[in-house]
Order: structure tokens, then sequence, then C-alpha cells
């Protein structure tokens, strides 16, 4: 439902109206990028042929094969709502009166508008065609002409969903209800009124502020004008922020662009002590986004794989994303991890350069795990696992040429010791793209250590860290002469 190259086919084949799609050889601008399967991802807007090519290129790298579409000038509607087995239960419509990018985005404020024969015959068109069951979100554009243009469908809930529980039409009570197969009566009258998201809304006064971009041919909002709509409310209906219980708004504010990882986490589909399930109960206990789950591959056939990733999409919700990553010995003796492979991975090459050559044709970030020194030196991956929580280190402290990341090796909750990672983002899909620029922390045991191998923390946890590491290694060597 969700992927942009299958719902814009299917809006065609039912005679909705899409924008045009266009191929590298023949382009009309202005125009946009959007990712063509899955959600998440900003649009990027491209106003001439110059600089196109640079441009295509580096939104590739993070979403491949991206549409090429008409860019459609008008006013944004949505469409939504809760479905059982291919029927519409219940239905509700919204405007668009601000986005966070001018250029369009997601919304800021919206305003909820009387029941819409058009939208929701293209609503049931969708629903209907793919039998589907659950919340459902259409995106149109509007333009002069009255015309409402196809733009994209995303099945889940929708950012200004307290607009239509404010407007009486409570959603997530009507899902629920449908998921346990109670019937209710399609309400088609609600309340008119308007919602704001405040922080988006200050996103969208910086871009204002910002200037209207070079080339652009659309509306660009005034930008006193502007600074008056964000300071003058309306201050009724908010998408997070409630008097009542404040801490949604506080966490929104504070975290907003915060994404907190573990690494290197195994569990009982390879040598760890615990189902996903239970780890999914202990990353919320402590506010983890993202579980980068690992397991080993010598451990794993195929079908057992194929469960393996099924139980990743299963305990990911809105909450937590869990990636099915593996990790491969090599011949020469480094371990590797590798991330979001969904497929059974087939490496019949197992040296060190057959599994780097597997991740560049794939385009996988390969991670060189619990490392020592002479590893890091054979291989030429540049993100390594520097520093975990089973205390195996490379020389720690120091600057390195490498990209380091702390992480877990977990195979047992009991050990206590925890590393987490932290990406200056909401948009799991920058993930990759940030782990191969080093675009994060790693943070445990009272230590930070920035990407380049650097630590930060109190000078006493530093020098006990380290003295304990040193102590440990010296009984490591002493133990190793003795067998000798």
């Amino acid at each position: 439902m969700s992927s942009k190259a299958r719902s814009v086919k299917l809006a065609k084949e039912n005679k909705i109206i899409v924008p045009r799609t266009y191929k590298k050889n023949n382009l009309k601008f202005t125009l946009v990028l959007r990712q063509s399967n899955g959600e998440g991802g900003a649009p990027c807007y491209i106003f001439s042929k110059k600089g196109f090519n640079d441009k295509y290129k580096k939104y590739s790298k993070n979403y491949k094969n991206p549409l090429i579409q008409q860019f459609i000038i008008g006013e944004g509607y949505g469409a939504y709502g809760v479905c059982r087995d291919g029927v519409v239960l219940q239905s509700f419509f919204h405007k668009r009166l601000i986005e966070e990018n001018p250029l369009g985005s997601g919304s800021s404020r919206c305003e909820s508008i009387p029941w819409n024969n058009e939208m929701k015959s293209y609503l049931d068109i969708f629903v209907k065609e793919t039998n589907y069951s659950g919340p459902i979100m259409l995106e149109f554009k509007r333009d002069k002409k009255g015309k409402f243009w196809f733009i994209e469908c995303n099945a889940r809930f929708w950012g200004s969903l307290q607009l239509s529980i404010d407007s009486g039409i409570n959603f997530p009570y009507l899902l629920y209800l449908a998921k346990i197969g109670m019937d209710f009566k399609e309400r088609k009258t609600w309340k008119i009124i308007k919602s704001r998201s405040i922080l988006s809304e200050f996103s969208f006064l910086r871009n204002v502020l910002k200037g209207r971009p070079e080339l652009w041919g659309g509306t660009f909002p005034r930008k006193i004008e502007s600074v008056f709509r964000v300071l003058l409310g309306p201050w009724k209906s908010f998408y997070v922020f409630d008097g009542k219980d404040l801490k949604p708004f506080f966490r929104d504010f504070f975290k907003k662009n915060k994404i907190k990882a573990m690494f290197h986490t195994h569990s009982k589909f390879s040598d760890g002590k615990h189902s996903i399930y239970r780890l999914k109960k202990f990353a919320k206990s402590r506010n983890v986004n993202l579980m980068f789950m690992t397991e080993h591959l010598e451990m794993i056939n195929r079908t057992k794989w194929g469960e393996y990733v099924k139980e990743c999409i299963n305990q990911s919700d809105a909450r937590i994303l869990f990636v099915p990553c593996f990790e491969i010995n090599s011949t020469e003796g480094p371990h590797f991890i590798i991330i979001g492979n969904k497929k059974y991975p087939e490496i019949k090459d197992k040296s060190i350069k057959g599994i780097e050559d597997f991740c560049k044709k794939n385009n996988f970030p390969l991670i060189l795990a619990h490392s020592r020194q002479d590893f890091a030196e054979k291989t030429s991956t540049p993100l390594v696992e520097i520093w975990n929580s089973k205390n195996n280190v490379l020389p720690f402290g120091k600057k390195s040429n490498k990209i380091c990341i702390g992480g877990n090796d977990l195979h047992n909750l009991g050990h206590g010791n925890f590393i987490f990672n932290y990406f200056n983002t909401r948009d799991y899909s920058k993930i990759n793209k940030m782990l191969l620029g080093g675009d994060f922390i790693s943070r445990g045991m009272g230590i930070k250590m920035l990407s380049n191998g650097k630590i930060k923390g109190s000078l006493f946890v530093v020098k006990t860290f380290l003295i304990k590491k040193r102590i440990l290694e010296l009984i490591k060597k002493s133990i190793l002469k003795t067998i000798r």
C-alpha cells in the first residue's frame, strides 16, 4: 500500500489523475523526486536541468530508483479512513493550510472539511483493490480548476490525527473496534475546526524566512504575513500539545530529531538468550527506537532466515524498528556485520575481499565487529565497532581514521552494561547514510564516544575504564604465556 510506484500504477488503472512520470532522457521542469518504495523520505524539488544529474545521483543513494514526477501546483488535501477486509468503515477529510516546507511536505496546520464524495470514491477504490485492513491516508493536490491529483498513499496513521479526534472522529478507537470485529455506523458529519503543530509551524517560518528558492515557479508565502499567521493562532487544537498532559509535547520538543539505537544485538534465532519480543520490552523500557538485530549467518538456514526477518517486521511498530542484520566470519578471522538484508544472503566467497564486494554490489553498510588493531588494518571498510559492552576495544580515546561505533555484542540482558547510539534525525531512511558519514555518537557506562574515536566523560570514569581494560589485557597475556 505504501509503495509509491505501485500506488501510482493502481491510480492510473482506475482513471485517477496522477502527475506525469518522466524518464531521465525526457524531462520537464519543475519536477519532483520521490522514493518509489516504502514510506519516509522528503521529496526533492528540482527547478532546472542544471544540477539535475548531481541531485538525482545524491537522492538515489538514499532511495533506489526514485520516481521522477511532474510538479503539481495546488492546495493539499487528505482523505483518511479505517478499513477492514477491503471496506472503508469510516472516512474523514481535511485541507492543508500550512505545510512545513512551503514547496510541499507534511502539514503544519490543517482544517477539517465536510464530506467529499470524490475523495471518498478514490479511497474506496484503493481499499477494495488491495483488500486492505487498517488505517489509510491518501494525499492529493487540488489545482485551480478543482481537479484532485493523487500524490501518494500511506498505510498508517497520519501526523494530524488529533484533528480528526477533536472533530469527533476517534480513529484509534474505531480501529480497535474494527480489529475485534465489532461493527459501527459510519458518520458523515463532524465539527469543522483547525489544528496545528507548533514546532512544525516554526520550521515553516524558518523556511519562509530563508526566502523563495531561485527558479521556483509556484506561489511562496510572504515573510511578515507568515510571522503573524504563526503567532496569532489558532490556539485551541494541536497535533501534540495538551495542557493536561505535557509529556508528549516536551518529548517531541527535546527528542524530535533523535533516534536512540542499539547496535549488535543477538536473539534466540542464533546464540542469544532472549526472543525479539523480550528484547522489544527491554528496548521500550530504555526508550530505544531502533534495534540492529545481529544473528550469526552460520547458525541460520534459508527457512530460519525468513522467520527471523518476519519476526523483525512483526515486532516493529510506531515506537521501535527492528532491522535484520547478520554477523559473518571471514576466512581470515575478522567478523563482519552487514546491515539491512531482508533476503537470505548468498555469500560464496567469505574472504574479506569477497564480503566487501558483496556489500558494495548490494549497497549494504559493512561494519568490522568487535575489532582488534590487526583486524582493522586488514580491511578497507571505514566502519569499525571500536568499543562494545564486553570491553573489546581498539586503542581507546585517540582520534581514528576509521568511523567508530559502539556496540553491545548482546547475548544476555543480565550483563548490565549497555551502549546506545544516537542519530540526529527521526527519518529511519537516513540511518545508512548517517552511519557511513559518521553522523552519530555512542554512549554508555558514563562515557560518550564520537564517531572519530575521541571520548568524553568524567575523568574518573574514563581512567577506571582504561585501567580495567589494561589489567584484563595483562591477565590475558600472562595466561597465553603460561599455556605456551
